[in-house]
């Protein structure tokens, strides 16, 4: 014969073990937290709860404590009070979810959705409109030391064909911040997320590759 433990506190089903003897051989039946009724199996995400005179099957959303010491598994969910950054709450005793319990996590309002992609699209184009004008230092100087040594720039040399490029150069990258200042400001006027997600600043290495291949290279280098 087998007798059926609980647990003292929840009277969730535990164990089962095989009853002991007394002295004339029959089972000891009289056991603290136990009973010889036998649960069926618990169905899932419930378990087998011992209320005085049966067995019944209740609703367990708790988290469990693997080997390792590290809560893992149960139901998260979410309180009506709750938003969008609030962490998942867990239950801590057997039972249904609270009343207005939702086990998907609240979206972030829209408005906030959208302003939060604006300032991310805002500071991606930041940094590439950043990035050329780090690009546009060398070229720079080159047409200032021109202009400051108008000498140094001569036709019977390659002086002139640098000079040339560098000015070529200089007035592509101006050319690129010049749309991406554009770009940037339609930041503000986009409705939704993707007319946000769409908007693209142009940048050194996507302009390359409609360039001349010696504009290609000063670029990518």
């Amino acid at each position: 014969m087998f007798l059926y433990f609980y647990d003292p506190h929840t009277h969730e089903f535990k164990e089962s073990r095989e009853a002991q003897l007394d002295v004339r051989g029959r089972p000891i039946t009289d056991v603290l937290f136990a009973t010889s009724e036998k649960p069926e199996a618990a169905p899932d995400g419930h378990v087998m709860v011992w209320n005085g005179s049966a067995w019944e099957a209740v609703e367990d959303h708790r988290q469990h404590v693997n080997k390792q010491g590290v809560k893992e598994g149960g139901t998260e969910y979410w309180l009506p009070e709750d938003n969008w950054l609030s962490p998942a709450r867990y239950m801590e005793d057997l039972g249904p979810l609270p009343d207005g319990a939702v086990t998907t996590r609240p979206e972030q309002p829209a408005e906030e959705k959208l302003a939060d992609a604006k300032r991310a699209k805002t500071a991606e184009f930041n940094l590439a409109m950043a990035d050329i004008d780090a690009r546009l230092v060398r070229p720079t100087a080159d047409i200032v030391h021109a202009m400051l040594a108008p000498e140094a720039v001569s036709e019977e040399d390659t002086t002139t064909d640098d000079f040339d490029q560098s000015r070529m150069i200089f007035a592509k990258l101006r050319d690129l911040q010049a749309q991406n200042r554009v770009l940037r400001a339609q930041i503000e006027s986009a409705q939704t997320v993707e007319e946000v997600q769409a908007i693209e600043p142009v940048t050194p290495h996507t302009a390359a590759s409609r360039s001349a291949e010696s504009v290609r290279r000063y670029y990518l280098v």
